[in-house]
């Protein structure tokens, strides 16, 4: 074996646990169940009571993140092993990317210990499982694949380990998209769940089966993931000169848009759209010179986009137009102010200090008093007069008063007299499917309970800003966006802690929540839809600028990289590509948030892209990628037969090339230079003509009958 063979071996060895991490996590689904003794977790998700505390169903996000652990243990070992090859000849400029990385890691650990809910912040929540120690492993794993990746050849393997995962996605979601989801098998079941839990869990508790979203947990994770791997595959398909590696990126970029088309996720779009943006600027004058390829490539890509919408009959042009009917929105100011509460038949809901309710309505008031003289409850107006209430034999509350006509009651107990245990259940309109619940205590105060756990709640109606009349865009993000930000106040310094937003969110805002979700009241708002929302309110504002000053120092070096050349060498293509995946990845972040199932393909390509940039400032520098100047001896010692590849050599000739051409360029611009210094003007020769005449006026009066000599 070569010389050139083992640095190739060991470079991969090296790198290898980034490739596995990269084909194998987005792929993982474990069945398990996952114990809490927070009350709070129970209120607001769907779990199981036990003795001591309560069981939770997780299937996409405990053993992916178990994964990461270990494959950053593994890193962290190589890294102590190998970190002579690892670290030596590196940029200082990577030092920035550490530095931002030690912040952010810093600041995630002391917002985690300082947080109300410390358990979850350092540990994750049970669906999520991305607390603190899944996000200092994403840094490990982040840090790893930029100085681990030494040769372009490993390059490869990253595309052989993006193929891996997007095929096993798309075969899942084959079958979700057709109403046969593999979860639902018991074959398929008994091979991902806990055998320790196998007997305890049915298949029907919790499996996901109406949407198509692989193994990414939530279908709106499908737009983050193809808005990493389109980019870079479509970037791929369009630049790889050999026909057999454009076949294939064409095959598996075909199966992450139907991924994307059958999700009809709109943040994909999006993503999508965006890295198609950067990239029209990012090679603009390469499309001009080869403008009929463009021309070819879009023509294909509007062919596909119609057979998809076909294929999905028609849902994914709609959701399209759902969301230019959003951004219109969000950006054309709103023709008057619209308040939610107007179209609501009660505008507040207050608890009285004398046991009693007040549902402030539209212009005037409800008051809820319970009578124990006569056992019954009495409805009263804002001035007092009782309200005429009848019920229907169904045993619905209602009035026929037009100021209380959509509110409804109905009455329950668990025992024979109306007083003790009593339970008033309130819904708007027809909407029976979602209720307030009101326990008596005491014989005479009434108080709004939660309904699963059945403690006394307090309703508010929450602090919020911006998006008034807009609540509903982007799939209500509007409302979750306009109260999460004032929550941002308390996280200038350290945020509230990882995964915790369920926790921290006005969760008892139900009369917002019911004018903004089809679920009414009690839907649990677990997550902000939003990375740069989820990372300051998780980690704190100093966090926020971390992570962003990685992905701008990033796409930065990037532009100045790879912009508007008029060619690319197939190393530029790579860190190209991989740059226009990270800018889908975070073009989706505007509308999700990290998740496991995703962020580690994210920061895996992010520490890689990092790589290329370095790689190629050495190439355009004729360093090669080991990183030994390319100066005439060294030149002399590549090229010898016994330590220099084909590519090696394709690689030194267009150097030499480059520079010859470089060189010979600036020989012209010299000599033109030269030329513009000393151009003849008419006094030059004037002057000349005058010397000229003297030297011939001085010879025929010296050397009279003889020759003269000028």
């Amino acid at each position: 074996m070569n010389e050139q063979k083992k640095t190739d071996l060991t470079a991969l060895a090296v790198f290898f646990p980034a490739v596995i991490a990269l084909a194998i996590i987005p792929t993982i689904m474990y069945v398990t169940l996952v114990s809490s003794s927070l009350v709070d977790t129970y209120r607001y998700f769907r779990g199981t009571p036990v003795d001591d505390g309560y069981m939770f169903l997780d299937i996409y996000s405990q053993g992916k993140a178990f994964a990461v652990v270990v494959i950053a243990i593994i890193m962290m070992a190589l890294a102590i092993i190998c970190c002579v090859y690892l670290f030596r000849r590196i940029e200082r400029r990577s030092l920035v990317f550490v530095g931002l990385s030690v912040v952010y890691v810093a600041l995630t650990l002391i917002s985690a210990l300082c947080s109300e809910y410390r358990e979850i912040a350092l540990w994750g929540q049970f669906d999520r499982a991305e607390g603190f120690f899944t996000t200092a492993c994403y840094f490990v794993i982040f840090l790893f694949s930029m100085y681990s990746f030494k040769t372009t050849k490993n390059f490869r393997y990253v595309v052989f380990a993006l193929f891996f995962c997007v095929g096993v996605n798309t075969i899942l979601g084959i079958f979700q998209f057709t109403g046969n989801s593999l979860e639902t098998k018991d074959w398929f079941f008994n091979l991902i769940v806990d055998k320790k839990y196998a007997d305890a869990i049915s298949i029907d508790s919790g499996v996901k089966s109406s949407s198509l979203l692989g193994a990414l947990y939530n279908y709106n994770y499908v737009g983050s993931f193809t808005g990493l791997v389109i980019p870079l595959f479509s970037t791929m398909a369009i630049f790889d000169k050999k026909i057999l590696h454009k076949i294939f990126y064409i095959i598996f970029d075909m199966m992450a848009l139907f991924m994307l088309m059958g999700s009809t996720v709109r943040s994909g779009v999006v993503a999508v759209a965006a890295a198609i943006i950067v990239g029209i600027f990012l090679f603009f004058r390469l499309i001009l010179k080869r403008w009929k390829i463009a021309l070819g490539a879009l023509g294909a890509a509007v062919l596909l986009v119609v057979a998809g919408n076909l294929i999905t009959e028609g849902a994914f042009f709609r959701r399209v137009s759902t969301l230019l009917g959003d951004m219109v929105q969000v950006i054309a100011p709103a023709e008057e102010k619209i308040d939610l509460f107007d179209t609501l038949p009660v505008r507040e809901i207050l608890h009285n200090n004398d046991g009693s309710v007040t549902l402030i309505t539209q212009g005037d008031e409800m008051n809820i008093d319970f009578s124990e003289a006569d056992n019954r409850y009495i409805f009263t107006d804002k001035n007092g007069g009782e309200i005429s209430v009848s019920t229907a034999n169904d045993g619905v509350i209602s009035s026929a008063d037009e100021r209380y006509s959509r509110i409804n009651f109905e009455l329950y107990s668990d025992s024979e007299t109306l007083a003790d245990g009593n339970i008033m259940y309130m819904w708007f309109d027809d909407n029976i499917r979602s209720v307030l619940t009101f326990g008596l205590f005491g014989g005479k105060n009434i108080h709004l309970v939660d309904n699963k756990i059945a403690d006394r709640i307090e309703p508010v109606n929450a602090e919020h800003f911006g998006f008034e009349g807009k609540e509903l865009v982007g799939s209500s993000r509007g409302y979750i966006w306009s109260r999460t930000i004032p929550l941002l106040k308390n996280c200038i310094l350290i945020g509230y802690g990882a995964d915790t937003f369920a926790y921290v969110f006005p969760q008892q805002d139900f009369l917002a929540k019911y004018y903004s979700y089809a679920e009414g009241f009690h839907i649990t708002v677990d997550k902000p839809h939003n990375l740069y929302l989820q990372i300051f309110i998780s980690n704190g504002l100093i966090a926020l600028i971390a992570f962003l000053g990685i992905c701008l120092f990033y796409l930065a070096d990037s532009f100045r990289l790879y912009a508007l050349r008029k060619e690319y060498r197939i190393e530029q293509i790579y860190g190209a590509a991989v740059m226009l995946a990270v800018v889908g990845y975070l073009a989706a972040g505007m509308f999700n948030d990290s998740v496991v199932s995703v962020a580690p393909m994210f920061w895996i390509l992010l520490g890689v892209g990092c790589a290329l940039n370095t790689i190629n400032r050495r190439l355009d520098k004729n360093v090669p990628e080991g990183g030994i100047e390319s100066d005439t001896k060294t030149v002399k010692k590549l090229s010898t037969p016994e330590s220099v590849s084909d590519d090696q050599a394709k690689d030194i000739a267009m150097r030499l090339r480059e520079n010859a051409a470089a060189e010979k360029a600036e020989l012209v611009k010299t000599k033109k230079a030269e030329r513009e210094t000393h151009n003849v003007t008419r006094a030059d020769i004037e002057a000349l003509t005058a010397r000229i005449s003297a030297y011939t006026d001085k010879g025929n009066d010296n050397t009279e009958g003889k020759d003269s000599n000028i």
